[in-house]
């Protein structure tokens, strides 16, 4: 699960007309910077925060046309959409808000690059009203990458938590023990919440 807490980040115009911008040629997206997955957030992980984004804006659409965080993932890793994709995204697309955008990298793990390609692939020169945000990086590879600031996952299985933040004993300054038996674990300014009582046994094994 995602609790979403994250500030409308500054570039997103999706409401921008599709006249005003195009997305730049895909020649200015082949840095390695554009081409970096964020550190520490797992494929199965990255999957499952796509499946949840999906699902919450995918259910009008039909049963038929609907694909899971997986599916979509690897649309977009590969740049082909088949049916099923094309129009689960499209669909997705006009009912997520501005807000999530930076975290189909920072969380769905998807570069930059992917990122360009596929919405160009899905709607044409105006990547969907995305042209302007992504074309920040085509501009200047080097800007930071976006992040998943404000968010906190929740974690059901000990096995999604990052092993850097597995590591985080009650004193480390990025660990909260917070009321209700839940720990949160903050690492590249995404945090991961899983049961204090699981983490602590874990820690404890490996000691």
């Amino acid at each position: 699960m995602i609790c979403h807490g994250a500030k409308r980040m500054a570039g997103v115009n999706r409401q921008m007309s599709r006249s005003e911008v195009v997305l730049l040629p895909m020649s200015r997206f082949v840095h390695p910077n554009l081409n970096r997955r964020p550190a520490y957030m797992s494929e199965k992980l990255a999957d499952d925060n796509m499946s949840l984004m999906l699902h919450k804006v995918c259910a009008g659409l039909s049963h038929d046309l609907r694909v899971d965080g997986a599916w979509m993932r690897r649309a977009f890793m590969s740049g082909r959409f088949d049916r099923q994709a094309r129009s689960s995204w499209e669909w997705a697309w006009s009912g997520l808000p501005e807000c999530v955008t930076p975290h189909l990298h920072a969380l769905c793990a998807l570069t930059i690059r992917e990122l360009a390609w596929g919405m160009r692939e899905v709607f044409g020169e105006d990547a969907g009203g995305l042209a302007h945000y992504l074309n920040q990086w085509g501009e200047n590879p080097h800007k930071p990458l976006p992040t998943g600031e404000g968010v906190c996952i929740l974690i059901k299985s000990i096995d999604d938590v990052p092993p850097p933040a597995l590591a985080m004993r009650p004193d480390h300054p990025n660990r909260t023990d917070v009321e209700g038996g839940l720990t949160i674990l903050e690492l590249n300014d995404v945090k991961y919440g899983i049961e204090t009582l699981v983490l602590n046994e874990h820690q404890d094994r490996y000691r």
